[in-house]
């Protein structure tokens, strides 16, 4: 797999573009000078100038947080209904822009995570595999995590799972979603109410972030977790809520 792009040497605030292959992905990338830690949003088919997105680069970043914001396909890809659910397509379009964050870091030790979206979810569980202990955490919203539900009980790095109260379908998802995943692995499911990717206003995008800005916050915090073998206790549902 081919992968380049112009801004490796000052990705700060920048446009970047992902060449994978014969495709070219386009994100945008924040770096502050000392970031607490380095955020990829994986949106999946979304693109990376939406409502999302750019609540996403705001929230991250006015919290001291490096952020990369870029959709897995391209305009053309995102017409076809099916590749939204080619986990394999998506998994190595994150695979690929992952490995180009640690190579743009190079040797600097900053925790790194995943805020994933639907379909964007399964991908991340799936990429977390490949990095051993460079993915601290994952944060999904409204995850299709049931595209990998066989996966789900060798996780063993901290997952936030964030589903709609309003949306039935992904509170069923989330909640056999949080049962497939071990007992040692820390994890934890929030219903969110009012949240909805569909409304544009502030306080619906903070009702979404927030709670992730809290968990990337305490996790980034802990030493590296490998999600080959390592353990960790299980925190109550209210753990989320203290800062």
């Amino acid at each position: 797999m081919n992968i380049q792009s112009p801004l490796s040497k000052n990705p700060l605030g920048e446009t970047i573009h992902l060449t994978i292959d014969d495709i070219v992905l386009e994100g945008k990338m924040y770096l502050p000078k000392s970031p607490q830690g380095i955020i990829l949003c994986v949106c999946g088919g979304v693109s990376h100038t939406g409502p999302l997105a750019n609540a996403v680069l705001k929230t991250f970043y006015n919290n001291d947080f490096g952020v990369l914001v870029f959709g897995l396909l391209t305009d053309e890809e995102n017409l076809i209904y099916g590749n939204h659910f080619d986990t394999e397509l998506l998994t190595q379009r994150l695979l690929a822009a992952t490995n180009w964050v640690i190579s743009t870091l190079k040797k600097k030790k900053i925790p790194m995570g995943y805020f994933a979206v639907y379909t964007g979810a399964a991908a991340a569980i799936k990429a977390s595999f490949a990095f051993d202990q460079k993915i601290s955490t994952i944060v999904s919203y409204d995850g299709r995590l049931d595209l990998v539900n066989d996966l789900l009980k060798f996780v063993k790095i901290p997952t936030l799972i964030l589903v709609d109260t309003n949306n039935k379908e992904m509170i069923k998802i989330g909640r056999d979603a949080y049962k497939e995943f071990g007992d040692e692995v820390q994890r934890n499911l929030l219903t969110i109410s009012g949240a909805s990717l569909l409304s544009e206003s502030s306080e619906n995008m903070n009702t979404i972030l927030e709670p992730a800005l809290i968990w990337f916050k305490k996790e980034f915090k802990k030493k590296p977790t490998s999600n080959i073998g390592t353990s960790r206790v299980l925190i109550s549902k209210s753990a989320i809520a203290e800062d």
